[in-house]
Parts: structure tokens; C-alpha cells; sequence
């Protein structure tokens, strides 16, 4: 808009540029004076702000544009938040997915072992990696010991362990690591008492409590106590089947303490030698009710988690 000026001599009027700053002539007396314009206001909106969004038709003050480190904490949060969401994916699907090894365990865990059969033996035709064969071994061994056909179970655990033992001798135990070693030892062990080779049973015993030892020191659980107790019980060796139990119920009281299920386990399994052994004998009844009071502070650990199941 033109700035309208009156020379201040002779009052002759005019008009000057829009944003004209300094000093003017009167065109009429030749007299100069100052002339102080208006600075126009800016086109458009600030570079610092972009326009803000249009909501039901009404556009919204201008927001601020995300500084650069803000967009990298941003990507890097959903960068970070997909890997952990497909790593929680990709293990679920590993164990509970529409796979023969997921199935197999599943029907397994429902008593339907022949279904848990079918989907191991097509896992171990269509598996390729050594891991997941090993696996599906495994799980159809266990579905065997349950069938009570522990002939067949003993062949693939025997397989199994032949695995893991080159695998731990060349310094690589798979990824379920030198644990697996010992319990696969274990299983191996019980389908070696129901069939009454003890002397196997034992050597493999033997060798999973070592390697227990070796693994976790003093915080050794109770099953290789258990299943080794189980295999003299088996033989009348009943001072031996206590000596075992009272050393891993020591063990754990040290580690872990006792108000635990494989304390209750070590009991239940005591009571049982006991009532074999000494009949008369009233500490097995103390010992049952100890137990029973942990298993109350457990309520979510399954009944059949319990000595000799």
C-alpha cells in the first residue's frame, strides 16, 4: 500500500513506494525530509513452523518441525520395537507353531500320543537341520516312554546322545546347550530301569550327575537324584536310594533352599523308599505333609510333576 507524505515547507502532498525508508525531495520547493515507512508484513509462514492440520475444515496453528535427533530416537524405537516383536514371533513359532514338532508336543502333552507319533515321524522325514532332528527324536522317544514302549525309546535316545556328545566334544552343544546333554542322559536312564538294564542305567547316571556338577555346581536340581535313587530302590539297594535322596535334598537346601517343588519332590520320593523299606516306619507321613504344605505355594506347577511321573 503507498505511504501518503506532506512536505513539511510548503505542504504539498504525494505519495511514496510501499516500504520506502529515508529521505524525500518536495518536488514543488526542492526541500528534503525524512520519511519513516512501514516494513510490509512476511509471505507465508515462518521457515521455523509448518502449517498445522486441517481439521473439519478449520486450519490449526502452525507446529514445529521435528528436530533431526528427534526422527532418529523415533526410528530407532520402532526399529528396536519390530526386531523384539519378530524374535518373541519367530520363537513362538518355533515351539507352539503350525509345525509337525509343535503339534507333536502339543498332542503329547494331551495323552494323545499316537497323533504325537504321527507328527514326530513326519518331522524327522521333512526336517533338515541337525537341531530340529534331534529334537523331533527326542520328543518321539518321550512319547514312546509314555506308550510304555521303551525299546524303541532307548534307540533314539541313544541317538540323541551320540549327537550331543560329538557336538559337546567339538566345543559346539547346539543351542539348547551342554544342559540338554544332561537330560537326555536322564531320559535314557529311566527307559533303561524299565527294561532292567541297570548297569547302562547306572553308567549314564553317573555321568549326568558329573556333568550337573560341572554345569551348575551346588544349584543341581532334584531329578538325577530321583531317577538314581528310583535305579537302586530297583535292586534292594535301599541305603543307597536314601544316601542319593538326602545328598540332592542337601544340595538344594544349600543352593536353592527348601520351599521348593524339587525339595517336595525329594520328599514324596523318600516317603515312597521308606514305606517300602521300613514299613513301620512314621517319618514318611512328616515327610508327605511337607510336602503337600509346598506344592500349596506352587498351585501352578502340574500334579504330575512329582517324583517317579
Amino acid at each position: 500500500m503507498p505511504i501518503d507524505v506532506t512536505c513539511p515547507n510548503c505542504g504539498k502532498r504525494g505519495r511514496l513506494p510501499d516500504g520506502f525508508q529515508g529521505g524525500a525531495t518536495c518536488p514543488a520547493c526542492r526541500t528534503r525530509f525524512g520519511v519513516e515507512g512501514r516494513v510490509p508484513p512476511p509471505v507465508g509462514p515462518p521457515k521455523s513452523a509448518v502449517p498445522g492440520p486441517l481439521v473439519l475444515g478449520v486450519r490449526l496453528g502452525p507446529r514445529s518441525r521435528p528436530r533431526p535427533g528427534q526422527v532418529l530416537l523415533i526410528a530407532g524405537f520402532l526399529v528396536t520395537g519390530s526386531l523384539v516383536v519378530w524374535f518373541i514371533a519367530y520363537m513362538a513359532y518355533g515351539v507352539y507353531g503350525p509345525n509337525h514338532i509343535g503339534d507333536g508336543y502339543r498332542a503329547r502333552e494331551r495323552g494323545a500320543y499316537l497323533e504325537a507319533e504321527g507328527h514326530y515321524k513326519l518331522a524327522l522325514a521333512t526336517e533338515a537341520r541337525e537341531d530340529d532332528l534331534d529334537i523331533a527324536r527326542e520328543g518321539l522317544a518321550l512319547t514312546y516312554q509314555k506308550m510304555g514302549r521303551h525299546g524303541e525309546a532307548v534307540s533314539l535316545l541313544e541317538e540323541c546322545v551320540a549327537c550331543q556328545q560329538r557336538a559337546v566334544s567339538a566345543g559346539r552343544p547346539g543351542w539348547r546347550g551342554e544342559w540338554a546333554y544332561v537330560l537326555l542322559l536322564e531320559e535314557l536312564a529311566t527307559s533303561e530301569i524299565a527294561l532292567g538294564r541297570w548297569a547302562d542305567a547306572d553308567l549314564h547316571l553317573e555321568l549326568s550327575l558329573r556333568l550337573q556338577e560341572q554345569v551348575q555346581g551346588r544349584l543341581m536340581g532334584a531329578p538325577s537324584y530321583i531317577v538314581r535313587s528310583q535305579l537302586c530302590r530297583g535292586r534292594g539297594l535301599y541305603a543307597d536310594a536314601d544316601a542319593f535322596l538326602v545328598r540332592g535334598m542337601g544340595r538344594l537346601a544349600a543352593g536353592l533352599g527348601t520351599d521348593n517343588i524339587a525339595f517336595a519332590m525329594c520328599l514324596e520320593e523318600r516317603a515312597v523308599l521308606y514305606r517300602e523299606w521300613r514299613p513301620d516306619d512314621k517319618q514318611p507321613d512328616a515327610w508327605e505333609e511337607t510336602a503337600r504344605a509346598i506344592r500349596s505355594r506352587f498351585p501352578n506347577v502340574p500334579k504330575k510333576h512329582r517324583a517317579g511321573d
